[in-house]
């Protein structure tokens, strides 16, 4: 099966995991075999669920190449948030820093460029959610094809200083229920969150969806995913910076 048809057949058994039950796999065939075929499967279910409203992005090391995924229209929330614990299997949480854009960023923006565009930066949290049964079962390109398992995007205080930000030494903490489950230094694996959004300009642009004036890119986890049971209330604290909320009600 050629790169379009084989997307095409994997997005929309992803389309209709989003509508009804979840998948336990993709069938052999039509999972993604390298990031270029998950990033084509991330593209048609776009296209169908669309407009891209903005980024996620993120890198495992200062050195690795990231990974991306785009967040629909719907998914970006403002703080305090309430969202039903039903909608977002596995219910996982993560704390991060997002820069809301002022102008837009073509490929091959420099630092400077990047660091031009940003109006706004932003403690968020990430909810987690996948459009498969067994999260964890799933291969990492099955994962990135399903949007890097985003479900949702709460944004939170808006700070400033943050060119002034030390990634290694920003002290960071998740509540839940008001019980810290996580308080560290650091912890966000890429370091450098302005080479993320570098490396997401030209990415996006090549993708034919530049980046433009008023779209939220987030720019990875610094807590790692933290699983929550339903009717928690969870808080996301980064130290003189500020705050993100949400509850997850019951069904």
């Amino acid at each position: 099966m050629s790169a379009i048809p084989k997307a095409a057949a994997a997005a929309e058994l992803l389309l209709l995991a989003r509508r009804s039950a979840p998948l336990d796999r993709l069938p052999d065939g039509l999972g993604p075999v390298d990031a270029a075929e998950a990033y084509a499967i991330q593209d048609v279910v776009a296209e169908r669920l669309g407009p891209v409203v903005g980024w996620k992005v993120g890198a495992a090391s200062i050195e690795a190449e990231p990974t991306a995924a785009p967040l629909l229209d719907g998914t970006i929330l403002p703080s305090p948030a309430s969202l039903s614990s039903a909608a977002y299997a596995p219910l996982g949480v993560e704390a991060e820093i997002a820069f809301t854009l002022a102008r837009d960023l073509p490929a091959g923006a420099s630092r400077s460029d990047a660091e031009a565009a940003i109006g706004a930066a932003h403690v968020v949290i990430e909810v987690c959610a996948s459009r498969f049964s067994d999260w964890h079962a799933v291969d990492g390109l099955s994962k990135l094809a399903d949007f890097n398992t985003n479900g949702a995007l709460v944004v939170g205080t808006a700070f400033d200083g943050w060119r002034d930000l030390e990634v290694s030494r920003q002290k960071v903490r998740l509540d839940f229920n008001d019980q810290t489950v996580i308080e560290q230094d650091g912890g966000n694996t890429a370091s450098d969150l302005l080479r993320l959004l570098v490396w997401l300009a030209g990415h996006a642009e090549g993708r034919g969806q530049p980046l433009a004036a008023g779209q939220v890119v987030t720019t990875g986890s610094w807590t790692g995913i933290r699983f929550v049971t339903p009717g928690t209330s969870v808080k996301a604290m980064f130290e003189g910076l500020g705050s993100a909320h949400v509850d997850f009600h019951l069904p």
